[in-house]
């Protein structure tokens, strides 16, 4: 602080304010006072009434320098030689040239602790370690371009300043080593935040490879802290924990005063705790946080009995297979793990129902989890399947896997026409029981199903089957396997079960039921033909459920048997 002689020819204190009247331990500081003559003889000391240090005996401590009739005391109060906040007297002493007379001034001086200091924790004890995840985390990759590439994740320091509110800077400054382990290097270390939590413009520059120089403009106002933050961003793979630590290093420094600037060492024996000359002090500068790495989890693909095709244009009203490689099933019971769609244009999960999507079955095998999807959804939009797993660390990886609607399976009965039976307009001697085979067919309407499908049949008549008059004696098909026929004479339903096998370079889309019939045919006859139990090999449900078509066998006159009469 620069003091000048007022006209009672005493020390006093140049504004702005500044700390020379009460300076921290570990400053140095300026006094001033204006000689009466220059050829008089000038003396300063220091004391505290039990130790006195003089300009004669004690440079180190306290020098004196003249320009003109200014006469300059400069007091390095270092931590030796002033240990204690306590009060000090500096004094000046000018004598006439014959020794005869002599003026005195004096400055009381209060000396304070440096409460200036910088820390990477706010208050408490320092907690043992700090973990976040990788950047990465919830997010969705493709494990095809994240697999064996490192990418990059940033961490964040908040370092704080505290000080007296009444201590008014110019600028805080401190250098920080950063380093990366575990298979991160550095990229950039940057600020985090625009500016200081008081609003203080700050920079940070490069001072070597692994130090960087943090210099912060005082905030205005009075204000006993500030905060920066310090963006580190480093690379490595995203499946890897990494250790990255931010140390303090012991040169942090805070600039203030106006005429005469000093320089304010950081105290490295104070901290948030209130512990003075602490031991362990470090603890408090140092700060390491392990970013954690995202489970490795592959990417969902189909699952058995599935292809490329059927996975990725399910049909409405239909169920499939999927499957992805965990890097450790046992975590599908963590809290985030779990399989859900949504809408390819957002809006987050959809609720599952059987208007949505339902989850049919859910397995695992040591290292796969297998899923079963039923997809109620209508044609034509198109949906986003994820798989997240969330590691026992709280880390989480998403994969996706697109998927859109097809049309709903259908398959539909077309009824043979209406006509006579095979008798009508042949030559029968008399009326004896014929047989008739009509084929109705059953027609998968979408083009191209390459896959297994199966239907159940019922045939009825009305008035009913009359062995008497007309009843099923036969079935068979076009292709496919019957079973489960059941055409008991006399019976009013006959029933029976077709499976067909497909393949995509030959697809069986069409199955003709060749229905024999015998009988008399006295009256018309309405058969009906209804399928139902429609499946394909995802089984899907047909877009109608049962599906039906009739028609009509006429009847046969009946005349007598034709003979002679004489």
């Amino acid at each position: 602080m620069l003091l000048t002689l007022s006209i009672s020819n005493s020390f006093a204190q140049i504004s702005p304010v500044n700390t020379g009247d009460d300076p921290y331990i570990g400053t140095t500081h300026s006094y001033q006072v204006t000689i009466d003559e220059v050829a008089n003889t000038d003396s300063c000391w220091i004391t505290n009434n039990t130790t006195t240090y003089n300009f004669a005996d004690h440079t180190s401590i306290i020098s004196s320098s003249t320009s003109g009739s200014t006469y300059t005391i400069e007091i390095k109060f270092d931590s030796i030689s002033f240990p204690v906040a306590e009060t000090w007297v500096l004094w000046y002493s000018e004598s006439d040239i014959n020794g005869d007379c002599v003026a005195e001034r004096s400055y009381t001086i209060y000396l304070k602790q440096n409460t200036f200091y910088e820390t990477v924790y706010s208050s408490g004890t320092p907690a043992s370690s700090f973990t976040e995840c990788h950047d990465s985390t919830a997010t969705v990759q493709d494990w095809s371009v994240i697999s064996g590439t490192e990418f990059p994740t940033v961490v964040n320091f908040d370092v704080l300043m505290y000080k007296d509110l009444d201590f008014k800077l110019n600028k805080w400054q401190f250098d920080a080593e950063i380093v990366a382990g575990g298979g991160y290097s550095l990229l950039s270390i940057d600020k985090g935040a625009a500016s200081s939590s008081m609003g203080a413009n700050f920079t940070v520059t490069p001072k070597n490879a692994t130090t960087y120089t943090v210099s912060v403009d005082s905030a205005t106002g009075s204000y006993a802290s500030d905060t920066v933050n310090i963006a580190v961003e480093v690379e490595g793979l995203m499946q890897d924990d990494g250790d990255i630590t931010l140390d303090i290093k012991e040169s942090g420094f805070a600039l203030s005063g106006t005429n005469n600037i000093v320089t304010t060492i950081d105290n490295f024996t104070v901290s948030p705790s209130g512990e003075t000359n602490n031991t362990d002090r470090l603890k408090w500068r140092k700060k390491t946080v392990t970013n954690l790495g995202v489970p490795a989890t592959q990417n969902i693909t189909y699952g058995t009995g599935e292809n490329a095709t059927t996975a990725s244009y399910p049909m409405q009203n239909s169920t499939h297979k999927y499957v992805v490689q965990m890097e450790d099933v046992t975590n599908f019971s963590n809290p985030s793990s779990r399989w859900h769609v949504e809408n390819a244009s957002g809006g987050g999960p959809i609720t599952s129902g059987i208007t949505t999507y339902t989850i049919d079955a859910h397995s695992q095998s040591v290292s796969r989890d297998s899923v079963s999807i039923r997809f109620y959804f209508a044609a034509g939009g198109e949906y986003i399947i994820y798989f997240t797993e969330e590691g026992d660390n709280g880390c989480s990886s998403i994969r996706s896997y697109p998927i859109t609607m097809a049309e709903p399976f259908d398959v539909d009965v077309i009824a043979a026409a209406s006509d006579c039976p095979y008798i009508s307009g042949r030559v029968n001697t008399e009326a004896t029981l014929t047989e008739t085979t009509i084929g109705d067919t059953v027609k998968i309407m979408n083009p191209s199903y390459p896959y297994n499908w199966s239907f159940d049949f019922s045939i009825e008549s009305s008035p009913n089957f009359d062995i008497s008059d007309l009843d099923i004696s036969a079935i068979t098909v076009s292709t496919g396997t019957l079973s489960n026929l059941s055409i008991v004479a006399g019976a009013a339903t006959k029933t029976g079960t077709v499976n067909v096998s497909n393949s995509a370079a030959s697809p069986n889309t069409e199955v003709i039921l060749n229905i024999t019939y015998n009988g008399l045919y006295i009256a018309d006859h309405s058969i009906t033909v209804t399928i139902d139990n429609i499946e394909g090999s995802f089984n899907e449900s047909d877009a109608d459920g049962t599906n039906s078509a009739s028609h009509t066998i006429y009847r046969v006159p009946q005349p007598g048997t034709l003979a002679g009469v004489d």
